[in-house]
């Protein structure tokens, strides 16, 4: 994922690859530093205030950060969610809900009980592969995207953990009402 801070004035990557996010300042186009995140980030949202919340994907976790010192300030642990890849906040409509959605179909409702504690507020089934999802920060509706899949081939060398095929002219939109 890639987002703007706007407190920091900072583009932040999240970089599955080596566990980490770098920080690139717009008003020199330079990089200026990198958050270590310890597994997958995913993808990520700001608050407003200064903070970057990142959904870890790798360790079933959400991390904040600050977007201007780049440490990490708290982790919390998603389970029973696994592998979380999509993340909405709501900072607008203050309801203090954030969202995780997660690769089985599910999606993650988390609530600020108060500043430092939180609290798994349920899981709205979805479907499966519904991962990338977008907060409507209007309404509150979360925006999901899926499809029908067909078989998992079998693994081979080159594969050998195989994805299932989607089926053409499946591809669904899902909202979740809030």
């Amino acid at each position: 994922a890639i987002m703007f801070e706007p407190v920091s004035r900072r583009i932040f990557t999240m970089n599955g690859g080596s566990g980490d996010a770098t920080a690139i300042d717009v008003a020199t186009d330079s990089v200026v530093g990198t958050v270590a995140l310890f597994g997958k980030p995913e993808f990520a949202v700001a608050d407003g205030t200064g903070h970057v919340f990142v959904n870890n994907e790798g360790s079933s976790t959400v991390n904040e950060f600050d977007a201007r010192t780049l440490r990490v300030l708290h982790t919390w642990l998603l389970r029973p969610c696994e592998g979380p890849s999509g993340l909405g906040l709501d900072v607008h409509l203050r309801t203090m809900n954030a969202f995780a959605s997660n690769g089985d179909g599910t999606i993650t409702v988390v609530h600020e009980d108060a500043p430092d504690r939180y609290t798994v507020r349920g899981t709205v089934t979805t479907q499966r592969g519904a991962r990338t999802l977008a907060l409507d920060e209007r309404t509150g509706k979360v925006y999901t995207v899926t499809a029908e899949y067909g078989p998992t081939p079998a693994p081979t060398a080159e594969r050998p953990r195989p994805r299932p095929p989607m089926v053409p002219e499946s591809f669904t939109l899902l909202a979740v009402e809030p």
